[in-house]
């Protein structure tokens, strides 16, 4: 039996749809400051951590370490370096992996 999911519905071509306006982002950091901006207590990621229970990190807080990420680096002189991110897949992980990509 064949089901007609548009039955007593008008044509999806004939209906007005409002169009949206679309912040272009062409980055990682872009992103990340977009949605800190946008989201800042929203929960972006959320963990277990052993003893703590879950963990819930926000955009604002996701933006501040992975900034605090890259200051430590460049006091460490870890400016125009590759590296290399070796580990489990974890939040701590994935903070690196971001900060090098921003």
């Amino acid at each position: 039996m064949k089901y007609n999911f548009m039955e007593g519905e008008e044509d999806m071509d004939n209906r007005n749809y409002p169009f949206y306006e679309v912040k272009r982002i062409t980055s990682l950091r872009q992103l990340v400051d977009f949605r800190a901006e946008e989201s800042r207590d929203a929960v972006v990621f959320a963990y277990e951590e052993k003893g703590t229970g879950q963990v819930e990190v926000t955009y604002r807080q996701f933006q501040e370490q992975t900034q605090a990420l890259g200051t430590a680096f460049l006091a460490l002189g870890m400016k125009d370096m590759h590296a290399a991110i070796l580990g489990e897949n974890s939040y701590y992980w994935l903070l690196a992996f971001f900060f090098f990509f921003l």
